[in-house]
């Protein structure tokens, strides 16, 4: 059945290529990413939703693999805490628990939930990712209660290592293949669920044999590279269940021991609650990842030594000064705050290694992907709040990627639609992003225009090979004889179509390269011209002959409205009045409320674009501009 769905997940896949926000296909068949706040170290990234249950884990970066079961008819996935007082067993995923979610400070990772039952039981959850070291922390604090509780943590992961090019599915929608082994190290007690990078039938049958050794742990140290997870406490572990298969859930009164399980697999831990007070316990969980069972072990033992808060205070001192470049300096007002978040946001949204921004590090619908909009926005972001060598970074991944050759299923000089952070193509061949070279090239021009002369030239001379063949692209795909453009994938119709939205984007991206052109010292070739002749022409024709009535309204795609006013360097380039809105920042206001606010209480995942678009709101309001301000040059 699963295989049925295949053509209809392909389609999925190439709507979310093409940067599409997140109300969008599968978030209307399916339901939207269940992520409210991220924490990460732009390695190790986790996700919660408003209950504080863990619902995205992603390792070894923001937009790659997720190592959490993500089915939603699964009712034990991710990971998330329970109360057992007397004889009720509460567990803390779904209401009246997650009344209240925020981040501790505003220039912390830390999220915090809050939530209390009817009978007066309240609890606190404190989770984050430490800034330097994959180490997921999350502690919970119960009171008004007569007694010591019971403190579970239960826990489903799914390890993957595999990828698939062109079908962002294998760490969600296949997760049945992905799932490995579980087992506890009593000796030190750690549980480890891991999956080799390539799990073999000799790897499986190994597997099932040592699942009946349970006195062995060290024997699973044989399987050797691939993901590894550690799991360990600042409390004894009183006791525990390894659970093989999808075992219905029910108020556990009995915990059987059982020390490993192969997939699917799932953990149930109790740990011994520390009293704080008269009526207040607490307990905490690391969770460790690493390549090896040796890695997850060291990173493991680092936490237990320097503690949970010992882990916050040092996570807390990196962001604060990761945000000192960015000069806020406006203490005391209220919109301050969101501008750090905003940064925040997108620097968690950037890999550690190869410099790739994502839309966000949601699951699904699969938003963990790089495009060229995305690439566009969080460079934007970037230079404006100083950053240049991560702006520049996000905008070249995509440069080193324009194909120099034509290939069966697209023309020279396109791009891929999408890419996974190490970069393999995460959209299928034969969807040609047009619209993307035009985001793209308007962006490396914006961005070469705030820096100084000598790193403008460096900018522009690794970026010229590939810009000049997307402006090739431009000028050759998109207006047919009669003056219509050829048509482009339509995310919004799942099918190729024509949009007034591409002739904008392939007048604004072809002009810039005009410009880079000049920097890099080349002659613009005529083809370029004449062809922006003819979009300023049938973009003329449109405006004039656009009326109440006409039925030919202007179909712009998200955010390029935003994006044409006001935020090129000063630049109007707008060419008709109806682009335009009286109030900007309203406009981007409304914008990034489309996209997702950086408030965990907006119940709206924090994306890239939200991000960009929250911060130069912000500036707008706090320096008292009608529009946001320009870049500053570097």
């Amino acid at each position: 059945m699963r295989w049925v769905l295949l053509p209809l997940i392909a389609l999925h896949g190439m709507a979310l290529a093409q940067g599409n926000t997140p109300r969008g296909f599968w978030e209307r068949l399916q339901g939207g990413p269940e992520v409210t706040a991220i924490s990460g170290n732009r390695g190790l990234t986790a996700g919660v939703d408003a209950f504080g249950r863990l619902t995205a884990l992603r390792w070894p970066g923001p937009g790659y693999h997720d190592q959490l079961e993500s089915r939603r008819t699964v009712p034990s996935r991710g990971a998330f805490w329970a109360i057992r007082v007397a004889d009720t067993l509460y567990r803390l995923n779904a209401p009246p628990w997650g009344q209240k979610q925020y981040y501790e400070t505003d220039r912390s990772t830390v999220v915090v939930t809050e939530g209390e039952s009817d009978s007066g039981i309240r609890a606190e959850q404190s989770l984050f990712v430490h800034a330097a070291r994959d180490i997921l922390a999350a502690r919970i604090r119960v009171t008004g209660l007569e007694a010591a509780p019971e403190l579970f943590w239960y826990q489903n992961l799914s390890p993957c290592t595999r990828k698939l090019p062109g079908l962002p599915i294998a760490d969600w929608l296949l997760d049945g293949a992905n799932d490995f082994a579980l087992y506890y190290d009593r000796k030190d007690q750690t549980f480890y669920h891991f999956r080799p990078d390539k799990a073999d039938r000799a790897d499986w049958e190994r597997a099932r044999y040592l699942a009946g050794r349970p006195d062995a742990p060290w024997a699973w140290r044989v399987f050797g590279s691939g993901v590894w997870a550690a799991l360990g406490s600042e409390q004894p572990v009183d006791d525990f269940d390894c659970l093989t298969g999808l075992v219905a859930e029910k108020n556990e009164t009995v915990l059987t021991g059982r020390t490993s399980a192969t997939a699917p697999c799932r953990l149930v831990a109790k740990l011994r609650p520390r009293p704080l007070r008269e009526g207040a316990y607490e307990a905490v969980v690391f969770l460790a990842f690493g390549a090896s069972h040796e890695a997850a072990r060291d990173v493991l033992a680092l936490a237990r030594e320097e503690g949970f808060d010992g882990l916050r205070q040092a996570t807390g001192a990196y962001w604060r000064a990761w945000l000192q470049p960015a000069g806020l300096t406006l203490e005391d007002h209220p919109d301050e705050s969101l501008r750090r978040r905003a940064l925040l946001t997108l620097a968690q949204s950037t890999d550690r290694d190869t410099g790739a921004v994502v839309q966000a590090p949601v699951t699904a619908p699969p938003l963990a992907l790089a495009t060229p909009r995305v690439a566009a926005w969080a460079s934007l972001l970037y230079d404006v709040a100083g950053y240049t060598a991560e702006a520049g970074t996000a905008l070249r991944f995509f440069g080193d990627r324009v194909r120099p050759e034509e290939t069966d299923g697209a023309p020279r000089g396109s791009m891929p639609a999408a890419l996974y952070t190490d970069g393999t193509p995460a959209a299928p061949e034969t969807v040609v992003d047009v619209d993307g070279a035009g985001w793209w090239l308007s962006a490396c021009l914006r961005h070469g225009e705030t820096l100084d002369e000598a790193r403008r030239r460096a900018f522009i001379n690794t970026t010229w090979p590939g810009a000049s063949r997307s402006a090739d692209l431009l000028a050759g795909w998109v207006l047919m004889p009669e003056g219509e453009p050829y048509p482009s994938y339509q995310p919004d119709r799942l099918r190729d179509g024509r949009s007034v939205g591409t002739l904008f984007l392939a007048r604004l991206g072809l002009e810039s390269a005009t410009r880079l052109a000049e920097f890099h010292g080349d002659p613009v070739p005529p083809a370029w011209r004449d062809t922006l002749a003819e979009f300023d022409a049938r973009i003329r024709f449109r405006a004039i002959n656009q009326g109440e009535g006409s039925g030919d309204a202007w179909t712009l795609p998200p955010l390029l409205p935003a994006w044409l006013n006001g935020l090129l360097s000063g630049q109007d380039r707008t060419w008709d009045a109806r682009v335009k809105r009286e109030d900007e920042v309203v406009s981007m206001r409304e914008a990034a409320d489309m996209e997702g606010l950086m408030r965990p209480d907006a119940g709206k995942t924090p994306t890239t674009m939200g991000a960009a678009l929250q911060y130069l709101v912000a500036t707008a309001r706090i320096y008292g501009h009608g529009k946001p301000a320009s870049i500053p040059r570097q």
